[in-house]
């Protein structure tokens, strides 16, 4: 077992990564969200299960037929993206996993340094 101590990651940190990997797993699972969490596409859009976060409290958000769904939020930084950083937030249902909607911000350029 690798500690995670040797490697300067905290605790919080590797809990945080192991719910993003357990969500990105039961996307994968759903049949509608299964390509776009696949890890050449991930790659190629630049981004990495260490830049992602999921936001503690869940939202209510409309889909497209107009119904609003209870969905985690998960936030994924872009760090290396052509026109700069960038925040891309998806919003997955919570009973079917399925992406129902997605939003690209750009950061600002204090955020980019930090």
């Amino acid at each position: 077992m690798i500690n995670s101590k040797e490697f300067g990651y905290n605790k919080e940190y590797m809990q945080n990564v192991a719910i993003v990997k357990k969500l990105i797993a039961n996307c994968r699972k759903s049949n509608k969200t299964k390509a776009m969490f696949d890890g050449v596409t991930m790659k190629a859009r630049g981004e990495y299960v260490t830049n992602m976060r999921v936001l503690k409290e869940s939202r209510r958000v409309r889909d497209r037929s107009g119904r609003k769904r209870d969905c985690w939020v998960l936030v994924s930084y872009r760090k290396k993206a052509v026109n700069g950083n960038t925040r891309v937030d998806y919003y997955i249902t919570r009973n079917d996993f399925e992406c129902i909607r997605t939003l690209a911000r750009q950061l600002s350029p204090a955020a980019k340094t930090a």
